[in-house]
């Protein structure tokens, strides 16, 4: 059987083409590209975010508004102040063309990567999932309209093929720059994919995050302040599904005696807001999570274990190495309490990305990275931030890699 690749278009249109004559574009790719930040690009930019911030799609699912307001004008000249180069005697222009591997568990990553590569003069490939949501369907048509209307669809190609193609090798040895967005077989498989000399691959495979309260600091605040950071924690956790690689898994209490009633209430006021919300979960998700928090009780790896609502299951741990290997997603918790801030470094692994927390000290927060330094983790964030998206991601600094730097000496 042939490969084939089919192309999105304006309007949700698709076109089917033979690899062999896919291929043949991918060589012009290189070539169609403009400078960091052009007063074109950042039009096409506005005018999504516009859309985003406008359509009423988006005020159903936060997630696109969030977009479009990392999208707005504002924001990207924060982008173009960040890439401006330290010294005269440099000179930031394109890579390229980068070919970008997007995850199916977070609709809206595609977008973020892609647009950094744009707003830095890239064309760009898109490689779509085979199966994608209404919500990708919307994003895609969103940008690709967008693009059309500014007459900047040349160079920048969304598009579906077999993983299992010869494809994918075929893009990796023309492409500059290669971004691989989650999991850990994808990351390895298309890694070995050979790509031409020079040319740079970026892989982010899987990883879990957890959310730290400080008991002291929740109880000097008033119910307001107790609902607020509720519905903090619900936008972290809800979101994509809790699949998100900066999704809590895990809430981790730092408390003494008889503040530990705190974590109780704070799991009220949680699943409050889910019903004021009217968030309602899946039949299928809900036994998944009971099925979970059996088997975890089952075999010795919980204590004991809550369903507060469908939507929300809480299994208490006691702090272990192992306490974010077995997780679910969909609304289930893994709670545990310490009582030093240092004993968190018994979960901390490569495997890490986000810690997101509230009531921390500035010192708190430095002792806490320096556990991290050691041990591992990316990013420690506030709690309502934890899937709130930044050009430094995993440690790696997107704008230096989608981009390259031409100096000139005197």
């Amino acid at each position: 059987m042939l490969d084939t690749v089919s192309v999105f278009h304006a309007n949700g249109a698709l076109s089917n083409m033979l690899g062999s004559e896919f291929a043949q574009l991918l060589g012009d790719l290189s070539r169609n590209v403009d400078q960091p930040f052009s007063t074109l690009r950042q039009d096409v930019i506005r005018d999504i975010s516009r859309k985003l911030l406008t359509q009423i799609k988006s005020r159903e699912q936060p997630e696109l508004i969030a977009l479009g307001y990392w999208l707005r004008p504002s924001s990207v000249r924060t982008l173009a102040d960040q890439s401006a180069p330290l010294s005269k005697h440099e000179i930031r222009v394109a890579r390229g063309f980068s070919y970008h591997l997007p995850p199916t568990n977070v609709d809206t990553l595609f977008v973020y990567s892609w647009a950094i590569s744009f707003l830095l003069g890239n064309s760009n490939l898109v490689r779509l999932p085979t199966d994608i949501s209404k919500t990708t369907n919307f994003l895609l048509e969103t940008v690709i309209d967008s693009l059309e209307k500014f007459d900047c669809a040349d160079g920048q190609i969304f598009c579906q093929f077999d993983f299992k193609s010869s494809l994918g090798e075929t893009i990796s040895k023309v492409a500059d720059l290669r971004v691989i967005w989650g999991g850990d077989e994808k990351v390895q498989v298309v890694s070995k994919e050979p790509m031409k000399p020079g040319s740079i691959s970026l892989g982010f495979p899987d990883r879990k995050s957890f959310s730290i309260v400080k008991s002291s600091a929740y109880g000097n605040l008033d119910d307001a302040g107790r609902d607020d950071l509720a519905n903090q924690f619900y936008n972290d956790l809800y979101w994509f599904d809790q699949m998100g690689c900066g999704s809590p898994r895990a809430l981790i209490w730092i408390c003494h005696g008889d503040d530990k009633s705190f974590k109780d209430e704070f799991i009220m006021r949680l699943n409050s807001v889910l019903t004021r919300k009217g968030y309602v979960s899946e039949l299928a998700t809900d036994i998944a999570k009971f099925v979970h928090a059996t088997e975890c009780l089952a075999k010795g790896a919980a204590t004991s274990a809550q369903r507060v609502s469908p939507e929300l299951m809480v299994v208490n741990v006691e702090m272990s190495s192992t306490l974010l290997n077995d997780t679910h997603g969909g609304g289930c918790i893994s709670a545990s309490s310490i009582e030093e801030l240092r004993e968190v470094g018994t979960i901390l692994s490569e495997k890490l990305q986000t810690i997101s927390a509230f009531g921390l000290t500035e010192s708190e927060k430095i002792e806490l990275s320096a556990l991290m330094a050691r041990n591992g983790g990316f990013r420690i964030v506030n709690i309502g931030s934890a899937l709130s998206f930044e050009t430094i991601w995993d440690g790696v600094d997107l704008i230096e890699h989608f981009s390259r730097k031409i100096v000139i000496h005197k």
